[in-house]
């Protein structure tokens, strides 16, 4: 796993870095989440992704592409619109790292293939 001794550690990563790039991204003082177990773990992702939806359809299309914000960590700016797809495929990346440990801890691995998603998500429901 890394850098990270549990799946709960990379969630609470997955969420300070994406809370902390829309946060960046709005003008706004990061703030450090600090939930105490997976479920909470799991829907601050969940409240932090619909407020990424949110920003990014509030978007205007010239000023995502030219406004920029510094990422501290990084020493340099980025657009608004990198700004989105940093911490998207970033957390992608941690999200694919746990669907491949669930098998290991008896659970069951999640589908990570996006047109897969898109057609189950569109498919009749029964």
């Amino acid at each position: 796993m890394g850098e990270y001794d549990s799946l709960f550690e990379i969630l609470l990563h997955l969420v300070q870095v994406e809370s902390g790039f829309l946060a960046l991204a709005q003008g706004r003082e990061r703030t450090r989440l600090t939930p105490a177990t997976v479920a909470e773990a799991a829907e601050m992702c969940a409240r932090v992704d619909r407020a990424y939806i949110e920003h990014a359809r509030s978007l205007d299309p010239v000023e995502a592409d030219s406004k920029r914000f510094l990422v501290p960590w990084f020493g340099f700016e980025i657009t608004l619109a990198e700004g989105i797809l940093q911490p998207l495929t970033h957390s992608h990346k941690h999200r694919s790292d746990i669907s491949m440990l669930l098998p290991r801890l008896g659970g069951e691995g999640v589908e990570m293939d996006f047109i897969q998603w898109l057609a189950e998500s569109r498919a009749p429901k029964e």
